[in-house]
């Protein structure tokens, strides 16, 4: 009996990695390990929450706090149309990216090593807001005003004259 196997569709060109309030386009890697390391030079604050990385340790130190700080940090998106969090594990990294679409939300998250419990992510911004918006805008720019941008006036017979000044001497009397 002949099996099938699926491939794995190509993995979007860009997505985006979040970590606090910082945004950044990435491509995303097809290795979690790589992710991770992606993470921390995309973002160089992750490297201070371990609180003990900087560059007055020594480099056994420092190496080994890079090894727990890359265990604490866990990768996060939405799903069912951002009402839920849910984590990406190590075995799943592959299979979730090459399924992202495009410029799709993904937040690094440093996991607390002595709770372990993985915070609840605030959703990404729901972009159709904006379109409605944007259209809404739109419709109002292109709604013929009632006014005329002229300084010119309108007769009741439709035609032009130019504005009526005020205060100013008729010398033709």
């Amino acid at each position: 009996m002949a099996s099938y196997s699926r491939p794995i569709p190509p993995p979007p060109e860009v997505i985006i990695y979040r970590h606090q309030d910082k945004l950044v386009y990435v491509k995303p890697p097809m290795d979690y390990d790589e992710a991770i390391d992606l993470a921390i030079q995309e973002f160089p604050t992750l490297r201070n929450t371990s609180g003990t990385l900087s560059t007055s340790i020594g480099e056994e130190k420092e190496a080994i706090a890079l090894k727990a700080l890359k265990e604490r940090i866990t990768f996060m998106t939405t799903m069912n149309d951002a009402q839920q969090s849910v984590s990406i594990s190590k075995s799943a990294w592959k299979p979730c990216v090459s399924r992202m679409r495009r410029a799709e939300v993904v937040t690094i998250v440093v996991v607390d090593p002595h709770t372990k419990e993985t915070p609840k992510i605030d959703p990404p911004p729901q972009y159709h807001e904006v379109r409605e918006h944007t259209a809404h805008h739109k419709s109002l720019q292109s709604t013929p005003s009632s006014r005329s941008s002229s300084p010119r006036q309108r007769t009741p017979s439709g035609s032009s004259r130019p504005p009526v000044v005020h205060g100013s001497r008729n010398t033709n009397r």
